[in-house]
């Protein structure tokens, strides 16, 4: 995948396909569990353009623990620069929203 700039959106051109075909699915499969697109969490700071954050993210499994997660939370992990917290939850909010829209 090519490097993204940040000027290619919120949530910097993370893109689900299978998100968006959620809402064509039938009313008799809505009820199974969804699968959650998985996000690494190394490519995402990547992506963000804040990989000096890679040590501080690398017990996640995935972006998909993040979600809920709190700017407070995100400064407790050791994210100290307030520019970096806010692209970080500016993307955590965007994909939330993601993924409560696919459900």
């Amino acid at each position: 995948m090519p490097r993204l700039s940040r000027s290619a959106g919120i949530v910097w051109s993370f893109r689900f396909p299978s998100i968006g075909s959620l809402s064509r699915r039938s009313k008799a499969s809505l009820s199974a569990p969804v699968a959650r697109p998985h996000i690494d969490t190394q490519r995402w700071l990547s992506v963000l353009e804040l990989d000096q954050y890679s040590e501080l993210f690398r017990k996640f499994d995935g972006v998909e623990d993040l979600i809920h997660f709190t700017e407070g939370d995100i400064k407790e992990l050791g994210v100290r620069n307030s520019s970096h917290r806010a692209r970080l939850m500016s993307s955590l909010v965007a994909l939330k929203a993601k993924y409560e829209k696919g459900a």
